[in-house]
């Protein structure tokens, strides 16, 4: 048994699979703020104790070292952060150095081209709103990285005196549409939505521009308005993503990092 977890900055989620190239038999997630712990526990013990653990984290050194300690207390030996590499299941990294290429994305990428068999695009909507390119042969051309609508938010709030913090989840249960604000929160959602938007359309035209018009669309992320727009465009919403790839990972496609 092989667990996959995906550290990101506001979510922990994970998979449990018999090996690497098996369908997972237990999925979960949990914010930060939330009892993972617990949860995680519980998943462990309703299945066969894992031999391996790979562990895709971009939340840091800390969570990085309490979920390490967490799993060496639920016996867990084998525990491996594993950071992109310069090729991976057919995927050759555009990073000058590849190792310095966030693994979420790396994974997402890889994961995206496996499933795709094709050019893809890519993109992975949180607390950043990130985007990479692959064209037909494999060759990653490069990514962006922007913030997300939450991030957006909170920065207005954090930046000036007077504006109120919306939360992303508050925000996208709003009427859709992009339109004049009438008031500060409208006036802060939409001109939110609008950049997001036109971040969509520069991003496609970019790809177009780079590769023709022969790419699929693939996104994930935990951003549910984003992930409407994204909907809305024809991008494929592939929830779990980042653990797909790091199954490639843990399946050894890979040259030794």
């Amino acid at each position: 048994m092989i667990l996959l977890l995906d550290l990101g900055n506001h979510r922990l989620k994970w998979q449990l699979r018999p090996h690497a190239g098996a369908l997972p038999v237990t999925t979960g997630g949990v914010g930060w703020d939330g009892d993972w712990p617990e949860m995680l526990a519980t998943a462990l013990r309703t299945s066969p104790r894992p031999q391996r653990a790979l562990a895709a984290c971009v939340a840091g050194s800390g969570r990085r070292a309490e979920l390490r300690r967490f799993l060496e207390a639920q016996g867990v030996e084998d525990i491996t952060f594993p950071m992109a590499l310069a090729e991976l299941a057919g995927v050759k990294s555009a990073y000058r150095h590849p190792s310095r290429l966030g693994i979420d994305r790396w994974c997402a990428a890889v994961a995206a081209y496996r499933r795709c068999r094709s050019a893809v695009l890519v993109a992975d909507a949180g607390t950043a709103w990130t985007y990479d390119l692959v064209d037909g042969s494999g060759q990653h051309r490069g990514g962006w990285i922007a913030p997300g609508a939450e991030t957006q938010y909170r920065s207005l709030h954090t930046a000036t005196a007077s504006l109120p913090c919306l939360d992303a989840e508050t925000a996208g249960q709003a009427d859709r549409s992009i339109t004049w604000g009438r008031d500060t929160e409208e006036a802060i959602r939409n001109g939110v939505r609008a950049m997001l938007t036109g971040l969509l359309s520069v991003a496609e035209e970019a790809a177009h521009q780079s590769i023709g018009s022969g790419f699929a669309k693939v996104a994930t992320g935990g951003d549910r308005e984003a992930l409407e727009l994204l909907r809305a465009r024809n991008y494929t919403i592939v929830e779990d993503l980042v653990l797909e790839g790091l199954a490639l990972y843990a399946g050894g496609e890979h040259d030794a990092p």
